[in-house]
């Protein structure tokens, strides 16, 4: 199990102002969902009032779960100094920086300021770098992520449509860029903050669905976002390898609740190629 990250706060401006805006950004919208949305639009019917609530609460604390585990898990190579090799092995590295040999996948993140076992990407959302131990985290992170900001796009689609706000180019201006809308006084303050909390939402979505796509791009490719900017393709083995080497045997339920117990694979230190994955499954053929 992965040990706790020290410092979990960002230490630079960029990864501080992504969090930040993270952790206001989410709660503000599913305000927004819980107590102008929902009621709204299923005004005639209590219990879709509370079972479209429900859903929107379980999909924040899921994403909020998802994100926090992410920062707290330690992916620094220090984490696992005691269990690498005195002397460098056939495709390992040294870094100079950490002092320490470093087994294929590793790199070295200058913003964490250490060497992370299997890195995929530092991320400005969570601040810090996304690694073998917090690789399935930040996966669940992104996926409930995109689910909620579908869920909220859809709805406020739905809510703007019933409150006869879709319809006037003054209404869609308000409703796309409602600051200069407000300076404008095409809209009075109701009307803006809702602007503002549709234009959230549809950013939210397009940020998740491009986080999706490179996720799931290297899920498929079996690669990391280094090896796909190198063309590396070593260690591309089939999809559900990949997902149970970063989320263990359980992914497809891991992927939905972070709090679900499903271990990554190994230890990160021998993760296989392609080639000698490929010579395991043709020996248990024959």
């Amino acid at each position: 199990m992965a040990a706790v990250r020290r410092g979990v706060l960002p230490n630079n401006i960029g990864d501080f102002s992504g969090l930040t805006i993270l952790q206001l950004g989410l709660p503000a919208i599913l305000i927004f969902e819980l107590y102008e949305v929902i009621p709204t639009i299923y005004a005639g019917s209590p219990n879709a009032v509370w079972y479209h609530s429900l859903f929107a609460i379980l999909l924040f604390v899921n994403t909020e779960l998802s994100v926090w585990f992410t920062v707290l898990k330690d992916c620094s190579l220090k984490s696992f100094a005691p269990e690498l090799p005195a002397t460098l092995k056939p495709g390992w590295t040294y870094c100079h920086y950490c002092q320490l040999n470093a087994p294929p996948r590793s790199s070295h993140c200058f913003s964490c300021g250490t060497c992370v076992l299997r890195r995929d990407h530092h991320c400005v959302f969570t601040g810090c770098c996304i690694g073998y131990q917090n690789h399935r985290y930040f996966l669940s992170f992104v996926f409930n992520f995109w689910v909620g900001a579908l869920y909220a796009v859809l709805a406020n689609t739905m809510y703007l449509h019933h409150a006869g706000q879709l319809w006037s180019y003054k209404d869609l201006i308000s409703m796309i860029l409602p600051i200069p809308a407000y300076l404008l006084g095409f809209t009075e303050h109701f009307r803006f903050a809702t602007g503002v909390m549709c234009t959230m939402s549809i950013v939210s979505l397009l940020l998740a669905s491009g986080m999706i796509y490179l996720q799931l791009l290297h899920v498929f490719r079996g690669q990391t976002a280094y090896e796909r900017k190198h063309a590396i393709k070593d260690y591309a083995v089939n999809w559900k390898l990949t997902l149970r080497e970063i989320a263990g045997k359980r992914w497809y339920i891991a992927l939905l609740c972070p709090l679900v117990p499903s271990p990554a694979l190994g230890s990160g230190l021998d993760l296989k190629k392609a080639a000698e994955v490929e010579t395991s499954e043709g020996i248990k053929a024959v």
